[in-house]
């Protein structure tokens, strides 16, 4: 004897994603380290093990899952057929996915491979820009109106994030880089010419000379009549 709900799947067996599931798959996509791209691919492909339904089923699961990933690598100009890995096209996804192991190593292949050339991507940008921020003080530095506010609006990008990056890039605060060049080049004039300290103060960005003193004494633990006596 066979029963008809051992041959035909229910309603409520019906394999989707949804919100939650999305965006932890979106989330992994862009910004995701290796465990949590691991953790959210064997739960995707746990449920196609866990699930009894028919080929058809599982087919409208991959194509729930692929919509997803065509919209972040739509959205991130990155080539269409990344999301295909092993096999050929759409189509190949679809009829190559039988299981939950083919399902785990089509989307570990997939998902490595998109969030790898993000992260590349990001890294360039981010390089281009600490570049461009530099280039832009080394320039600017004698402005004493210089702030991280016009650093930011030249480059485009918020004061939140240049920090952040910035930081994490140089390894100091935008503050610490723009002093640190200023005092480079007042200890230069110093040394090279025989113009007031007044005179250097306002050429390295400090209108007030009694502060430009008190930064640079700070920083070489002499005044800069006294370094430049050396």
């Amino acid at each position: 004897m066979v029963f008809i709900s051992d041959v035909e799947p229910q309603k409520d067996t019906l394999l989707h994603l949804d919100e939650k599931d999305e965006k932890e798959l979106s989330y992994v996509l862009k910004f995701g380290d290796e465990e949590m791209i691991q953790s959210c691919v064997e739960s995707i492909s746990g449920r196609m093990r866990q699930t009894k339904t028919m080929q058809s089923g599982f087919q409208a699961y991959i194509i729930d899952i692929l919509s997803v990933i065509l919209r972040v690598v739509q959205k991130n100009g990155l080539e269409e057929n990344i999301v295909f890995g092993k096999y050929a096209d759409y189509n190949g996804v679809l009829t190559g996915i039988r299981d939950s192991a083919d399902m785990q190593d089509w989307l570990c292949e997939v998902c490595f491979a998109i969030s790898g050339k993000l992260y590349r991507e990001r890294v360039g940008t981010t390089q281009t820009l600490i570049e461009k921020a530099k280039k832009y003080i080394g320039e600017n530095y004698a402005n004493s109106a210089l702030s991280l506010e016009m650093v930011c609006g030249y480059l485009h990008i918020s004061t939140a994030y240049f920090s952040t990056i910035f930081k994490k890039e140089v390894g100091e605060s935008y503050i610490s880089y723009l002093t640190a060049i200023r005092m480079e080049k007042a200890a230069e004039l110093l040394k090279e010419t025989d113009e007031k300290t007044y005179q250097i103060a306002a050429k390295v960005g400090y209108d007030e000379p009694n502060y430009f003193g008190y930064v640079f004494k700070k920083k070489f633990g002499v005044s800069p009549n006294k370094f430049r006596g050396k």
